[in-house]
């Protein structure tokens, strides 16, 4: 079964997508019958799950990139956090997560029971994929409704069951999922792919493990995302014992082979290109970078020791950045460049360094005429350009024309897991083992991402192994692994905003514009509006500080 990302674009004129790269989405949550809900009757077992995986990708990228946004991986907008993260945010993803994966999977399923049909790929996949969805809502939300959820017209008004419970059903959706994968890769004809008595002539796709060639090797690494998300799980509770029987097990994520991340086109009818790519190559550039994250990253009075993974991550569309001495032009466009830093030295601010013009966290000002100035996303994950000092506007022609990923779960982040959870809880790997792992497969992945040679980063690496070798307190150390973390999850934004609840670290985040005023830090997100206000058994939150049952909550976070 090779990979042909055709068959992607081919998809996705069948289902209803709607990307979102920003926080101040609306929609509503329909638990009753729709009409574009799937019909039993109708339904192909493989195109159904060809349409979840899609859907898949669209909840992944609707949460990620508010975890990003509060982090500094990407720039928040809003003078306050309650602005920023109003009960609009997240709306069509929750939707998603609830109408388009966890309703659909269940007809799905439900159909594959009452007819006697074997399919333990689609089984196991589908049951992954719940797991994925069902600990997000969680990690998003905290008390969210499940056990009433999806009983159709039955429920109008679903009560919210607990954080932990939640959870509890998905570690029983994860394993469902390894038990049905198991039975797949126990049950293959001899080409390697499934044996099924599912009807019909179309194929599942695989959409997210592009090393795989057929159904076995597909199922070995679902198995594996499994195994990681199932890691994730026992962290975020700190259960040693069950981290200790993985890391045992040794069957996780652990190579870029097995990375599982979701692959755009490069074709644009119907859309099927990264959305990031879209929205700033198509046309006006629409984001802005973290000032923040490319501080830590690229080279600067401030920094010595730049990433390797800059050029990657970001673009300059322009080599010039405002001063005393600039084209008031310039200065127009960035007018932060004229004020002074309300940060102490070593804290970005504004603009730095030969155009690295993004914008800082919470900044709610107008929009300047700097759309063609402004950096934008380089080639990974978004599939754009390198930035080898080009320093000229963007253009949907350019770099890898869209063809990047949303990257679910990486191997680099399942090691940079593995080293908190051996620093700060003491399973049985090497903290530092697992960060330079961790490290050494992100600089190598994202550096070859356009198709060129890996760069090996090896004083980049050497800089940051010293210093975690010669700090004395697990504070310190734990401070470099969260570091690694916040610049490897760059484009998966929901890993970095769960460790840094879970540890408080980095404790070296740019502060908000507005310092204390801006409130406090969101520990969970509003229920989104349409559905506080439509189901009669959600009580909006009054605030943001509401924390998710694994998070501890006297932990400081800015």
């Amino acid at each position: 079964m090779k990979i042909n990302k055709y068959y992607i674009v081919l998809l996705l004129s069948l289902v209803s997508l709607s990307f979102v790269f920003n926080s101040c989405e609306t929609t509503n949550l329909d638990l009753q019958d729709d009409p574009n809900t799937l019909d039993p009757s109708q339904i192909s077992i493989h195109d159904g799950l060809n349409g979840l995986q899609v859907n898949f990708a669209n909840f992944f990228e609707g949460t990620q990139i508010i975890g990003g946004q509060l982090t500094r991986e990407n720039y928040m907008f809003g003078s306050t956090y309650q602005n920023a993260m109003s009960p609009g945010t997240g709306g069509v993803a929750w939707s998603t997560g609830y109408a388009g994966i966890l309703l659909d999977s269940k007809v799905i399923l439900d159909k594959i029971q009452n007819d006697g049909i074997s399919a333990p790929l689609h089984v196991g996949v589908m049951h992954a994929m719940r797991a994925y969805v069902l600990m997000t809502l969680v990690d998003y939300w905290g008390d969210v409704p499940y056990s009433e959820a999806l009983g159709g017209v039955d429920n109008f008004n679903p009560n919210v069951d607990s954080g932990s419970q939640v959870y509890g059903e998905a570690l029983n959706e994860l394993n469902l999922a390894k038990t049905s994968l198991e039975d797949a890769l126990a049950n293959l004809d001899s080409d390697g792919n499934v044996i099924n008595t599912i009807p019909g002539g179309s194929e599942v796709l695989n959409m997210f493990f592009e090393n795989s060639s057929n159904e076995g090797e597909l199922a070995a690494y679902w198995i594996k995302f499994v195994n990681s998300l199932k890691f994730k799980y026992y962290l975020n509770i700190g259960d040693v014992a069950e981290l200790n029987n993985l890391i045992a097990e040794n069957n996780m994520i652990s190579s870029n082979t097995e990375n599982c991340a979701f692959r755009y086109s490069t074709v644009n009818s119907p859309e099927s290109r990264h959305p990031a790519f879209v929205a700033n190559y198509t046309g006006n550039t629409s984001d802005y970078m973290s000032n923040s994250l490319m501080y830590k990253m690229v080279l600067h009075a401030d920094n010595p020791n730049p990433d390797p993974r800059g050029p990657y991550y970001f673009y300059r569309q322009t080599l010039t950045f405002p001063g005393p001495n600039d084209n008031p032009s310039l200065n127009d466009a960035l007018p932060c460049s004229s004020q002074a830093s309300p940060y102490p030295p070593g804290v970005a601010f504004c603009a730095f360094g030969d155009g690295y013009w993004g914008r800082d966290h919470g900044d709610a000002d107008g929009i300047p005429p700097d759309g063609d100035k402004r950096t934008t996303w380089g080639v990974y994950p978004a599939g754009g350009l390198v930035d080898s000092g080009q320093g000229s506007p963007v253009s949907e022609d350019d770099g890898l024309k869209g063809a990047g990923i949303s990257p679910v779960l990486m191997s680099f982040q399942v090691y940079l897991l593995r080293a908190e959870a051996a620093l700060r809880l003491g399973t049985n790997d090497n903290a530092a083992s697992m960060l330079l792992n961790g490290m050494s497969k992100s600089i190598s992945y994202v550096t070859s991402f356009d198709g060129s040679a890996p760069e090996a980063g090896t004083t980049y690496k050497t800089n940051v192994m010293n210093a975690f070798n010669a700090a004395t307190t697990t504070d310190e150390k734990m401070q470099i692994i969260a570091e690694q973390m916040w610049v490897a999850s760059f484009g998966s934004g929901t890993e970095m905003y769960n460790m840094y609840r879970r540890t408080g670290f980095p404790n070296n985040l740019q502060p908000h514009l507005l310092g204390t005023g801006a409130g406090d830090f969101p520990r969970s997100l509003f229920y989104p509006s349409t559905t506080a206000d439509l189901n009669t058994n959600i009580n909006q939150k009054p605030n943001l500080t509401e924390s998710v049952f694994w998070a501890d909550p006297s932990i400081n976070l800015n």
